[in-house]
């Protein structure tokens, strides 16, 4: 997935991000909640740039309450800004297009 986003090829990174997801316990062990929640965050910014608010709004919201109880880092403060710019006319601004 990460490698689809540093070619750019957005719709293939969503792709991959979600089947990490969906293999939950698979892939992704429950020792490891912060891969599950950056996850989300990862598929939020693609939704963005793929210009899908509905669906980026759900990812943030899923990492946002999985990170509800963790550390204050940059990403939580920085997630919480990009999911108030989805609700203005600055997100277009935000995705890049």
């Amino acid at each position: 997935a990460l490698a689809y986003e540093d070619l750019h090829e957005w719709e293939h990174a969503v792709q991959q991000w979600e089947m990490v997801l969906n293999s939950r316990g698979e892939i992704l062990q429950e020792e490891f909640p912060a891969d599950l929640a950056v996850g989300h965050l990862h598929l939020a910014r693609l939704y963005v740039r793929l210009n899908d608010p509905a669906a980026a709004r759900k990812h943030y919201d899923q990492f946002l309450e999985m990170w509800k109880e963790g550390d204050d880092l940059p990403q939580h403060r920085q997630a919480t800004v990009e999911l108030r710019a989805l609700a203005s006319p600055a997100a277009v601004a935000l995705s890049g297009h």
